[in-house]
């Protein structure tokens, strides 16, 4: 699978966003809501949990 960005792209994130979590993806292409399902929900689940606090 190809990314559609690469990983390479990550190092300036911090030049457009001040609040984010990034996250590798191995064997993720463009959709990895699809490509990954169970990573996807794992981390909903915390963020669901953290703002039930």
């Amino acid at each position: 699978m190809h990314a559609l960005f690469p990983t390479e792209w990550s190092d300036t994130l911090d030049d457009y966003y001040s609040d984010y979590d990034l996250h590798y993806m191995e064997n993720t292409g463009h959709f990895s809501p699809v490509d990954s399902p169970e990573t996807w929900a794992e981390h909903i689940r915390k963020h669901v949990v953290a703002a039930a606090k």
